[in-house]
């Protein structure tokens, strides 16, 4: 085998084991880099391709954001996270030199590597629900759905999902004329699994970038239409959906917002042990419309509780939780008074749902969006009556947008640096007295936001112009599958810092390099 055929051999094989690897294992993904790294060298004329590469616009602009965080590391003081950030952020710079200079691939060899990325997606989420069921061996009990995700965060797999699901969908569309029945029933069963497992998974951003795509697309739909009723009935969607949520999730918050039991009514003042009951009245924390601070009995509650449970009333649940907190609120849930008729009615289930720290008896319903819609709201409520942000992703991310906005705001002009990112966060928390506990003291969960505090206004708006300028250099823009990958991406940096870990820095420096440079120009 000469030496260009190995090239391209290693090289196809890489870009399989990397599209395989991405929803099943970081380890192998990082195997299949070295491939891909491998048939690069193998080909010979390294230097004659590194000039080709930068001598493209497009490669130049994409490769210069790896350069922009190595020269922010210059005023940077923390140096173990700068060489650490550098090294994660290598494939922004790798990519797109490798895949331009490699052989352009055929059309038919990019529907197979996206065929086999469905397919790896495909078979994480059946290894998802086998965790789910205990089909599968895992690490430790399952009390959050996410948890089953269990190669990759469970927001980096709704993404997979939500990419895979307009993939399936072009390729139908592409070629329903070409496949048989029975193929195009296969295609449309795997878009609805696709949609039930993010149900399934609880995934608010899959589930939220997939309907604001789709909304997206019917836009566009509506602009290229010339049939009046094709334009009306889709700017009826457009129109009607986001509304039918707004509505939807309105009547959820009224039923949390308006507590079943208020100040007026008269309140018992003894258990039936004759305990004196507390009843604070003027706390509007609540449960499932229940306020929390009423019919709670702190005498009988330890005894009754450490009758049911092995884990001490005054210790933690298995989540770091206060039992006690957990229990109380469980019960106010279930509309049980808090002393030790309340505990002695819940149920064994009840019970170890309390030891694992599920503080609601609807939360014990796993794989149901309408649950993690309440508790996102109870989570909001809660937020604005003064409780701590601390284990609510929602709160959290709040709390990080403030902490990130204000440190740009205090670096408007050059950024804090690539190195100094995380003390920039830990300083602006102690500053502010930040109710965050100290564990989950994270970066911003914003990318643009993480972009803007490490260089300042003018790096980020050189960034943002390199996510746009390769899309419209290249003409990408009335590519359905590259738009798609776009906006996916542009829509979920929004709430993640998607290019700070080594997982989503290779998704999308790969899926940008590959949908852009891939293939010949047409």
């Amino acid at each position: 085998m000469t030496r260009q055929k190995t090239s391209e051999t290693l090289y196809l094989f890489g870009l399989l084991l990397l599209v395989a690897a991405m929803p099943l294992s970081v380890f192998m993904m990082s195997i299949a880099q070295f491939a891909l790294l491998a048939s690069w060298l193998v080909s010979g004329n390294i230097f004659t391709k590194i000039k080709s590469a930068f001598s493209n616009p497009v490669v130049a602009v994409l490769a210069t954001v790896y350069f922009m965080h190595l020269v922010a590391g210059f005023y940077s003081t923390d140096y173990n996270y700068y060489f650490n950030d550098v090294r994660i952020k290598l494939p922004l710079l790798v990519m797109p030199v490798l895949i331009y200079t490699s052989p352009k691939i055929s059309a038919q060899w990019f529907e197979r590597i996206l065929s086999i990325f469905i397919l790896a997606v495909l078979t994480s989420t059946f290894i998802s629900m086998g965790v789910l069921y205990d089909v599968l061996p895992h690490k430790k009990a399952i009390t959050d759905i996410r948890d089953i995700s269990i190669f990759i965060s469970h927001i980096r797999l709704s993404l997979f999902i939500c990419l895979s699901v307009f993939i399936v969908a072009y390729l139908f569309w592409k070629h329903h004329g070409e496949y048989i029945l029975f193929k195009s029933l296969l295609l449309i069963l795997l878009i609805a699994w696709f949609l039930i497992f993010l149900y399934i998974l609880e995934a608010m951003t899959g589930v939220s970038v997939l309907i604001i795509t789709s909304l997206i697309l019917l836009v566009y739909f509506i602009y290229a239409q010339k049939n009046i009723w094709w334009k009306l009935g889709s700017a009826a969607i457009v129109i009607v959906v986001p509304v039918l949520i707004f509505g939807y999730i309105k009547k959820e918050a009224a039923k949390i917002y308006h507590p079943h039991v208020t100040a007026n009514i008269q309140l018992e003042k003894f258990t039936q042990n004759g305990n004196e009951y507390e009843h604070n009245v003027l706390n509007t924390e609540q449960e499932n419309g229940n306020l929390t601070w009423i019919y709670l009995c702190p005498e009988e509650l330890p005894a009754a509780w450490n009758e049911r449970s092995k884990l001490n009333y005054d210790g933690k649940d298995l989540r770091g939780n206060e039992l006690k907190l957990t229990l109380i609120r469980f019960l106010t849930s279930k509309n049980l008074r808090k002393d030790s008729l309340g505990v002695y009615l819940l149920s064994e289930e009840e019970v170890h749902s309390i030891e694992n720290g599920i503080a609601n008896v609807n939360y014990q319903k796993m794989g149901d969006m309408h649950v993690r819609l309440q508790k996102t709201i109870m989570e909001y409520y809660a937020y604005k009556n003064g409780e701590s942000p601390t284990g609510n992703s929602l709160l959290q991310r709040l709390e990080y947008w403030k902490a990130g906005w204000n440190i740009f705001l205090q670096n408007f002009w050059m950024g804090v640096g690539t190195g100094d990112v995380q003390k920039a966060f830990d300083k602006e928390y102690e500053q502010v007295n930040s109710r965050l506990a100290k564990d989950v003291r994270h970066k911003a969960h914003n990318q643009y936001l993480t972009f803007a505090l490490t260089f300042g206004i003018f790096g980020f708006s050189f960034i943002m112009f390199s996510l746009f300028f390769p899309m419209f250099k290249l003409k990408k823009n009335t590519n359905f599958i590259y738009a798609i990958f776009f906006i996916i991406m542009f829509i979920s940096m929004f709430t993640e810092d998607t290019l700070e870990t080594q997982a989503g820095v290779t998704f999308f420096a790969f899926f940008n390099s590959f949908f852009l440079l891939a293939q010949a120009e047409e």
